[in-house]
Order: C-alpha cells, then sequence, then structure tokens
C-alpha cells in the first residue's frame, strides 16, 4: 500500500520532511532534526487502542532520544507542556521544547 510504500522511500534516504498523523513520529529516520505537533493539546493526539500514547509525549521523548528539536505548537497549550512538574526534563544541552541552550560558564 502507499504507506508501505512511503516507509521504505524514508528508509532509503529518499524523503527529507514527513507531514502526517500521530503515526509519522515512528518514520524512520536516520538524522531526525526536527518533530513540529500543530494543536498538541488536542485529544486526538492520544491513541485510545492498544497500544495507547500521547503524540505529544512521543514527540518529546524521541525528540529527546535522538537529540531532534521538538516544537509544541498550541494556542492554548495542555498543562503538561505549561507545568514545571509535569514535564519531561530536558536531555543535557537542551530546553524542554528542544531548543539548543548555551553551555554554562564558570
Amino acid at each position: 500500500g502507499e504507506r508501505y510504500d512511503e516507509w521504505h522511500r524514508i528508509r532509503r534516504g529518499e524523503v527529507d520532511i514527513v507531514v502526517g498523523a500521530r503515526s509519522a513520529l515512528f518514520a524512520p529516520f536516520e538524522n531526525l532534526g526536527l518533530i513540529v505537533v500543530d494543536e498538541e493539546h488536542e485529544s486526538s493526539y492520544k491513541q485510545s487502542e492498544a497500544p495507547r500514547y500521547s503524540a505529544r509525549d512521543v514527540a518529546v521523548m524521541r525528540g529527546r532520544r535522538e537529540h531532534a528539536a521538538v516544537i509544541l505548537g498550541s494556542a492554548t497549550p495542555s498543562a503538561a507542556t505549561t507545568s514545571p512538574r509535569a514535564a519531561v526534563p530536558p536531555s543535557p544541552g537542551r530546553s524542554s521544547l528542544g531548543s539548543t541552550t548555551p553551555p554554562a560558564t564558570p
């Protein structure tokens, strides 16, 4: 099918940008640089059937794991995005939204 063909084009490095639904977060990019989740507060980003996951959380964790910037866009951000307690802690050298932070100076 079409999804299968696109998946293989991504794996072979023939695709630089993917725009898609929740499942696009799992695209097999070798050198992922940026993940954008628009309207991250929408409940449609939560998979209700097994396997259950939140696309927002997957985006943040994948960005962190692969050292990619993550942009969570929303006119009305979710509590998880705005609450310091609920946010995923950043990896060293990155802010919670994935942008590079300057190194600490003595």
